[in-house]
């Protein structure tokens, strides 16, 4: 079935594109702690962000990931937020468990003790039930199962929130969650969510959004017409390679470094990731700082 394009004015904060701009835009830091205080019933100030942040696997060959939102509080707390209409729930645990051991295993430097992890609190925002029973929040954390009174403090929490749940949660989480669904001015319930509406709105009508959302959907087209042609998912990293090629080359001549280390990238994750850069940018030395800068950050 062929995908029918959204007007930017129709999307809402679960699509990609709209959470992305929110959280890189100029209030990106007071959504991320409107999140943090909504989901995870915490208050934190100093914070860094890093939207579409991507980890390489340890080898050219592995999988690497893209966080949709990755907070860093002062190094004693990360939160990797996941909004996601997509992955098929009987996936979600797994692809969790690999998100958390990336990460994980590029927190200690060598000789440093256990004791230095931070926690890491990865949250996923669903807009279908994973575990089927109608809850607005599943927090799942690591219990004895023999001696389930046993504190087993390894400070990583999952969160799985369903937007159309109905069962626990607080008053604050439904709207949160309500607005996120669909992010109209009639959602917008609380003095914190009106604020969120006005500044989502700012953020669709600017002419340099909108842009940005054209290019985002014909590239995402691009995407799915090579995958489908090619098939496999090496096929579809190198249709998504050479999409991103051609799209540098609108920008002017691709050095044959950038050019070959484009190729070089199996994984189709994080070539979507560069794809997505791409977006944002007016020439490939700025692709380029962008890309080391990234680099340099993991």
């Amino acid at each position: 079935m062929k995908q029918q394009k959204k007007m930017v004015e129709e999307l809402n904060l679960l699509d990609d594109f709209l959470f992305f701009e929110a959280v890189s835009g100029e209030q990106g830091e007071w959504f991320c702690r409107l999140l943090i205080k909504s989901i995870c019933n915490r208050e934190v100030t100093e914070i860094q962000i890093h939207p579409q942040n991507i980890i390489q696997g340890v080898d050219t060959v592995q999988h690497g990931i893209r966080m949709d939102l990755y907070v860093d509080e002062k190094g004693k707390c990360l939160y990797d937020f996941e909004p996601d209409q997509h992955t098929d729930k009987k996936l979600l645990p797994k692809r969790n468990r690999y998100y958390r051991a990336l990460l994980d295993g590029r927190l200690l430097d060598t000789g440093e003790e256990y004791d230095r992890l931070p926690e890491l609190w990865t949250i996923f925002i669903l807009s279908h039930d994973p575990f089927g029973q109608n809850r607005m929040c599943y927090t799942v954390k690591n219990v004895v199962l023999e001696e389930p009174d046993i504190k087993y403090e390894d400070g990583a929490v999952s969160i799985f929130l369903y937007t159309k749940g109905e069962v626990g949660g607080t008053k604050k989480l439904a709207q949160l969650l309500k607005y996120i669904m669909e992010s109209s001015e009639a959602n917008a319930v609380s003095g914190e969510l009106k604020e969120l509406h006005d500044y989502v709105t700012r953020l669709k009508h600017r002419k340099e959004v909108g842009v940005r959302y054209m290019k985002s959907w014909e590239f995402e087209q691009m995407w799915r017409k090579e995958g489908k042609a090619e098939g496999k998912a090496e096929g579809k990293a190198e249709g998504k390679a050479e999409a991103l090629l051609d799209i540098l080359e609108e920008l002017g001549k691709v050095p044959k470094a950038l050019e070959d280390r484009v190729r070089s990238e199996t994984d189709s994750g994080i070539i979507g990731g560069w794809l997505k850069l791409v977006v944002k940018v007016n020439s490939i030395a700025e692709f380029e700082t962008e890309l080391l800068s990234k680099k340099e950050e993991d």
